[in-house]
């Protein structure tokens, strides 16, 4: 089993090897060893090294469980919530069943699915305090790696946003590829942008913080004082060199000397704690006063920490709470935990477990088993569509917001092995509205869509223009243009063209990109408007074929313009370079009215790291 495991994980300086896992899983499995039938059934499961088999992967799962494997009871309330095998449709009863046995043997995943289930009432009765007793223990979890200093970011991909993923790939590879050739030639910017990306795993590159060094070291040798810091933290820390407090406090005093921020707040937290200079917390909060000045959110959250013990100043819970919320507002893990805690507890401020638990989610959240989104992403990119979307519906069960809006996407263009129409349509709703709860604008303009062309559910144009409208109230373009329509023509709702213009005046400010289907719809508006008689010829005709035809005729006009244009065309690709806005283009011929599905669309790369 531990062979298999070191295969399966890349681990001991072994490579990543699902075949030869499979069979060293095999050989322990015949032994009825638990982990060996519990990860065998995850190779089974996403097809890693042999072939998808859910059926033969829920069996494992089973006998795993019944020797008390708490991931294999996690696995197996995913596979009865979800009815991912024939014969086996969904049982929510059953699920609740496995997640709450695994959570209750210490299961993080199954931890956080029962903490989002009991926060929103999903199939379990709908309780903020019980949502906090799921989440506490995960979030404890992530404070202790945070504190030790181990962390890595994990980029949230929005499927729905990304406009050629291959294309979005080389571009991130030529990035690096970059600063590489740029840092070789002494760049200062580019050894410290790469110490960065080394140091927290971002832009596809794996955590290292032995590299993360070397270029942090190669700045600061040309006097630059961020990279001072970095490595007055490493040399404090002991990540990626021999850990020695001394020479992390001289690389801190050189840049804080200087007035760098972070630097201050790092020899602040050696004065703290007397970590290689006598401790001084009159000192300390000196430095971290320095460092929370300038927005730093390390030093505001150890200013925090000061004020709610006591240490080098008095005890004010309520400038606890302040620095507290100022580093949680800059996304400070520790800072939003302490926060939930004294939301809980009613330290500075009134209870409130509804902001606790909302805080403790963000934080659960931040762990390493986030970094289920990466592999559920690398697996899209490399074209593995099937574990893509089993690793998406796992975290979307687990509360991920960014999971569940882009299970719902890959249901909604048909990636996936779910192949009935119906049952399709009604999984991609479940999900949808998930992430609707928390928030998520597009799912909200995805559930209008839903209502308004009868997917998984009854028409209801009502229904519909009340989610367009949620998501209208967020700045979404296409759900405003979608409303204007629905006004205009009185689908649903009272026919209003006063309300239709404003809703189209709203699409056309949300998105440049929205302006000619609007001022084209506009102009149809105002013919409505003082020619009522003259239109009534052309509806009975068919107005919405005449619509088209304006806007192919305009369409048609732009592209003619366009091609006089002198493009530069990069000859390696063959693909003309536009800037990436970070917002998703609306689509001219979508606009025209609420969105239609079946049809498949690009995908890009949105980090929300």
């Amino acid at each position: 089993f531990e062979e298999g495991y070191r295969y399966q994980h890349g681990l001991d300086g072994q490579h990543v090897d699902y075949v030869r896992a499979a069979r060293y899983f095999e050989r322990a499995a015949q032994f009825n060893h638990s982990g060996a039938l519990y990860s065998l059934g995850e190779l089974v499961e996403y097809g890693d090294g042999v072939d998808i088999d859910l059926t033969h992967a829920m069996s494992l799962f089973n006998k795993s469980s019944d020797r008390g494997n708490a991931s294999a009871q996690y696995m197996l309330g995913l596979f009865w919530s979800q009815g991912l095998v024939d014969g086996h449709p969904s049982n929510e009863g059953l699920a609740i069943l496995h997640y709450y046995f695994a959570a209750l043997a210490g299961n993080t995943a199954a931890q956080m699915t029962l903490g989002f289930r009991h926060l929103y009432g999903h199939g379990v009765p709908k309780s903020c305090q019980t949502a906090v007793l799921y989440y506490t223990p995960v979030a404890d979890k992530v404070v202790a790696i945070h504190s030790a200093g181990v962390s890595e970011v994990v980029e949230k991909m929005r499927l729905a946003e990304e406009g050629d993923n291959q294309r979005s790939k080389g571009e991130e590879e030529e990035i690096v590829q970059y600063y590489q050739f740029s840092a070789d030639k002494g760049d200062i910017h580019a050894q410290l942008a790469l110490g960065h990306l080394h140091y927290y795993g971002a832009r596809g590159l794996q955590q290292d913080h032995a590299r993360a060094f070397t270029y942090f070291q190669r700045a600061a040798q040309q006097g630059d004082v961020g990279a001072m810091s970095s490595l007055g933290h490493m040399y404090a820390q002991g990540l990626g060199v021999e850990q020695d407090n001394e020479t992390a406090i001289h690389y801190f005093q050189q840049a804080a000397k200087k007035g760098h921020a972070s630097a201050q707040n790092g020899l602040g937290f050696m004065y703290m704690n007397g970590y290689g200079i006598p401790q001084d917390y009159q000192q300390a909060f000196k430095y971290f006063s320095l460092s929370a000045e300038q927005s730093n959110s390390e030093g505001q959250f150890n200013l925090g920490a000061l004020h709610i013990g006591g240490l080098g100043t008095k005890k004010d819970y309520g400038k606890a709470m302040h620095y507290f919320t100022l580093a949680a507002h800059q996304g400070h893990t520790l800072a939003m935990h302490n926060l939930a805690l004294m939301h809980l507890n009613g330290l500075g401020t009134p209870r409130s477990c509804p902001m606790a638990v909302s805080l403790l989610k963000t934080v659960s959240e931040r762990g390493p088993w986030a970094k289920i989104l990466k592999h559920a992403h690398r697996a899209y990119l490399e074209g593995n569509l099937d574990k893509s979307f089993l690793l998406y519906l796992q975290a979307a069960e687990q509360g991920f917001e960014v999971a569940q809006h882009n299970a719902g996407w890959l249901m909604e263009h048909h990636i996936g092995f779910i192949r009935d129409d119906d049952d399709r349509w009604r999984r991609a709703l479940r999900v949808l509205n998930w992430a609707a709860e928390q928030g998520n604008v597009d799912a909200e303009l995805r559930i209008g869509d839903h209502h308004y062309y009868g997917l998984a559910t009854p028409v209801d144009y009502e229904r519909a223009a009340a989610h367009y409208r949620a998501a209208s109230d967020k700045r979404n373009a296409q759900a405003s243009f979608n409303l204007g329509y629905m006004y205009q023509f009185g689908i649903g709702i009272p026919q209003d063209s006063h309300l239709a213009k404003r809703f189209y005046d709203s699409a056309a400010e949300a998105h440049p990109d929205a302006f000619v289907p609007t001022l084209l719809a506009l102009t149809v508006l105002r013919w409505q408007t003082h020619y009522p008689k003259l239109l009534e010829t052309i509806y009975e005709t068919d107005w919405e074929a005449i619509l088209i035809a304006l806007l192919c005729g305009s369409l048609g006009i732009v592209l003619y313009l366009l091609s006089r244009r002198e493009v530069h065309v990069n000859p390696n690709t063959q693909r003309v370079a536009v800037p990436h806005t970070g917002v998703t283009p609306i689509r001219t011929a979508e606009v025209l009215r609420p969105q239609e599905h079946g049809q498949s669309q690009d995908a890009a790369a949105v980090a929300d790291t």
